[in-house]
């Protein structure tokens, strides 16, 4: 692998520390997955060691090394912040985009230096980043949503309806639309105007993790228990259920594959994978698994599994083969 010639050791980044009295994640969805502590749940990308949060001061880096699954000093690129959820690169590919409470960190991945850094009036939830990588989205500890411009960190328009936390916001292929869900058990569509445009609720409680597909024509819904449900978008309906598998959590999340094939969701009971065509199952991994992501050329579908370290799997929808690294 070609490193980056300016991430030849591990680089730590100045993080923005949250507010006292940090909201946890806990409670149902804790006592659903023991073995994750309440920062693994509000934090992915978290791996238990590098970052803490303690309610009276907020989050402080603990000393830690990079190693690899063989136990080995991991020399290739890597950096930590102070909060560890990044969530997207820049459509330019030049910069890696941030989360933590206090707002996003926009980072220069040519010298690992901050860009810009969005201030958010509250605590944030979740962020998501427009196709063209102009617009942020982020949700708010009050239930709102908020889209700000880039540029120019300009507060374009507050999204009001949902009345409880927003966990997972997503934007249209397109761009032209933002989809949001909540504890509230509705999924919501807004134009960029900050307009609402539809509400429908694909599942019976709680909707924890949504993906869209790459013609924008289906919603993926995980619920808190049951099947994911596959929604059609254009006449709003529920398309089908799809059996095995049960529930999902806050970190859940699904994702289709580029040509529109697949769709993958990590749920409670470990990481599934459907035929869109037919809903039918065509692989599953009983595994802790914190995320998961097709590559763009749709070769690879890349997991983690907490209860190996995070380790990263690779595997091939063409044969359902799994390469670990």
């Amino acid at each position: 692998m070609d490193h980056h010639p300016h991430l030849d050791r591990c680089s730590v980044i100045p993080g923005r520390l949250p507010g006292r009295g940090s909201p946890w994640v806990g409670g149902d969805h804790a006592r659903k997955h023991p073995h994750r502590s309440a920062y693994q749940h509000a934090n992915p990308y978290s791996n238990g060691d590098k970052t803490q949060i303690y309610p009276d001061e907020g989050a402080r880096t603990e000393p830690y090394a990079h190693r690899s699954p063989g136990g080995d000093p991991f020399t290739g690129p890597c950096f930590t912040v102070r909060e560890v959820i990044p969530f997207t690169f820049s459509p330019d590919n030049a910069r890696i985009l941030v989360r933590s409470m206090a707002g996003v960190q926009v980072i220069y991945l040519e010298t690992l230096e901050e860009d810009t850094f969005l201030q958010a009036p509250q605590n944030v939830y979740y962020a998501a980043l427009s196709p063209n990588g102009e617009t942020l989205a982020w949700s708010l500890e009050d239930y709102t949503i908020q889209l700000v411009r880039i540029a120019d960190q300009a507060m374009l328009s507050t999204l009001e309806g949902h009345l409880d936390i927003v966990y997972k916001l997503r934007f249209s292929p397109s761009g032209d639309r933002l989809y949001s869900t909540s504890h509230d058990s509705w999924v919501r569509v807004w134009d960029m105007q900050g307009n609402l445009v539809q509400s429908f609720q694909p599942v019976s409680g709680e909707v924890l993790g949504i993906g869209i597909s790459p013609d924008g024509n289906r919603l993926a819904a995980i619920p808190f228990d049951g099947p994911v449900v596959l929604w059609d978008l254009v006449n709003n309906q529920k398309q089908a259920d799809l059996i095995s598998g049960t529930g999902g959590y806050d970190t859940s999340d699904a994702v289709f594959s580029p040509d529109g094939q697949y769709v993958a969701a990590d749920l409670a009971t470990g990481l599934f994978v459907w035929r869109v065509e037919d809903g039918e199952l065509v692989w599953d991994e009983p595994s802790s698994t914190m995320t998961a992501t097709f590559s763009p050329d749709g070769r690879y579908l890349a997991y983690s599994d907490f209860a190996l370290g995070n380790q990263v799997f690779l595997l091939s929808p063409d044969d359902f083969q799994t390469v670990k690294f």
